[in-house]
């Protein structure tokens, strides 16, 4: 499948879980439990993680498959670092957060647009929901390429 078609089809897989909710406010619910389950925990874990290794695996790639969001950024598919590898952000393509408190990245979603300065994402685990937020590019901290051939440099 042509990298393209394949940014197309994982794309519409996200954006088909926008409005999905915890049942509780406690990292659960049905759906939210799927997403967990695809990466081996249970209900109660951080799932923004879960929830992107989840959304390609539907698209049919076996990787990212882990609940760890700082696994989600191999040097192999990052792409661009905040003050550091200045490469192309694509949609479909995996950001990162990164939480000083925690010192590392802690929170992840999909690029879904890119508008100049700024970007449209979808991201779960965000207010407890599947949601677009409009994020500053200044506010990531590294974007992660899993549909590109990996880098081997």
């Amino acid at each position: 499948m042509a990298v393209a078609d394949a940014r197309q089809r994982l794309r519409a897989i996200y954006l088909a879980e926008l409005g999905v909710r915890e049942a509780s406010g406690r990292n659960d619910g049905t759906r939210v439990e799927a997403y967990l389950r695809y990466c081996g925990l249970g209900p109660g874990h951080a799932w923004c993680a879960a929830f992107v290794s989840w959304c390609f695996g539907r698209a049919g790639y076996p990787q990212p498959r882990n609940p760890w969001s700082p696994a989600l950024f191999p040097a192999s598919r990052t792409v661009w670092t905040k003050g550091g590898h200045s490469g192309t952000m694509k949609h479909g393509d995996v950001f990162g957060i990164y939480y000083p408190t925690l010192k590392r990245i802690a929170h992840v979603g999909f690029i879904d647009q890119i508008e100049g300065n700024w970007l449209v994402t979808v991201e779960g685990n965000a207010e407890n929901q599947v949601r677009r937020k409009r994020r500053p590019i200044g506010s990531l901290y590294a974007v992660a390429d899993w549909l590109s051939a990996p880098d081997t440099h």
